[in-house]
């Protein structure tokens, strides 16, 4: 933390380009190589950011390319930090190749998941390829999916270029759900044997597809069953 916070003997420095600010942060090579795979190739002896002692990062907010540095010199984040910005340190973490913290950032977006917040966070997660974050959110869907589906957040799902992808993903994830809960209520009522058999026939009965039909489906079949759901596929 004490080298962190002094900038005593720094012999780099970061010219961080936000959307609303640029700022200048100090730091030594010796640490950010050590600790950073995705930066360590700029650092090598033929490479112009290491002839010049300074790297320019575009698109990248300056409060959490802060809180990623203080997290390369003491491999740890304010909980604050994490509260408040875990989707920017995600992205850094995954960008540069910082696994530890993807993971402290998976926990802590998977932690505090509702039915308000899922639909992005599972955007998110599947932008950055962070697949135990997705299973956890897609899981989250299945089980709030009505609640969920009147929410702002699916609306941008539903506009998403990989709204539909996942749509259908989610949708298996709700069919398979509602088809436990199906069994589990004939099997309370009727016992687990007679319940069973009671369940596999009100999933046949009920007119809705399986999870293999699901995963089978076309985009414009996908679309038609989302319409019979109540909901616009394209987000309008």
């Amino acid at each position: 933390t004490a080298r962190f916070e002094n900038d005593a003997f720094a012999d780099l420095t970061f010219v961080v380009q936000g959307e609303d600010a640029t700022r200048e942060f100090k730091a030594h090579r010796f640490i950010i190589g050590a600790r950073c795979p995705g930066l360590r190739g700029m650092l090598t002896a033929n490479m112009a950011e290491a002839n010049s002692g300074t790297i320019t990062l575009t698109e990248t907010e300056p409060l959490a390319f802060k809180e990623f540095l203080r997290f390369l010199y003491t491999d740890d984040v304010p909980a604050a930090a994490l509260e408040a910005m875990p989707d920017h340190l995600l992205d850094l973490g995954k960008k540069y190749g910082v696994t530890r913290l993807v993971a402290m950032c998976e926990n802590a977006l998977a932690s505090t998941l509702t039915v308000d917040n899922v639909a992005d966070r599972l955007m998110l997660s599947n932008l950055h390829e962070v697949s135990r974050l997705k299973a956890i959110c897609m899981d989250f869907f299945g089980r709030n999916s009505v609640a969920v589906m009147t929410t702002a957040g699916f609306k941008r799902l539903c506009q998403h270029p990989r709204g539909t992808q996942l749509l259908g993903e989610g949708l298996t994830v709700h069919t398979a759900s509602s088809t436990n809960k199906r069994k589990r209520d004939d099997g309370a009522g009727a016992g687990a044997g007679a319940g069973a058999g009671a369940g596999a026939g009100a999933g046949a009965g009920s007119g809705e597809p399986s999870v293999a039909d699901i995963r089978g489906m076309r985009l414009a079949e996908l679309r038609a069953e989302c319409r019979k759901r109540g909901l616009d596929p394209l987000g309008r």
